[in-house]
């Protein structure tokens, strides 16, 4: 009985564990590869106390790239450094939200991997305003 019971919870929350480590809403694609990104403890502090990423991570915004959607983007974690690439401002600006989510969750460490997202809805969330007379 408990050997069904456990099998039940495994394959209910192994997708969980499998997907994206910590980020909230799930991104698009991920792929995990092999080492960690560590931030020293410098690096840890400034992210921390003032929102600062490492100057390891680098940011591509060029109108060329193919990242799909307007607000999309790319993030490539190695062991040694992070790439952010996108088309926009608030692509990259999205990306840097996702990486430091990563990094505040695993306390100053992330497992490598790659990362492929873009707003699940392409339309503006406005609301109409009406006079009633």
């Amino acid at each position: 009985m408990t050997t069904k019971i456990n099998l039940l919870a495994v394959s209910l929350f192994l997708p969980v564990f499998i997907s994206a480590q910590n980020v909230i809403p799930e991104p698009a694609q991920y792929r995990p590869a092999k080492g960690a990104f560590v931030l020293s403890i410098a690096e840890n502090k400034a992210l921390e106390t003032n929102n600062v990423l490492p100057s390891r991570v680098v940011q591509r915004i060029a109108p060329d790239c193919t990242t799909g959607a307007d607000e999309a983007y790319r993030l490539e974690i190695t062991p040694d450094s992070v790439f952010i690439q996108s088309a926009t401002v608030t692509g990259a600006f999205r990306g840097e939200e996702t990486l430091k989510q990563l990094l505040r969750s695993g306390k100053g460490t992330t497992s490598a991997c790659v990362i492929n997202d873009a707003p699940r809805y392409s339309f503006l969330w406005q609301g109409e305003s009406q006079a009633i007379a």
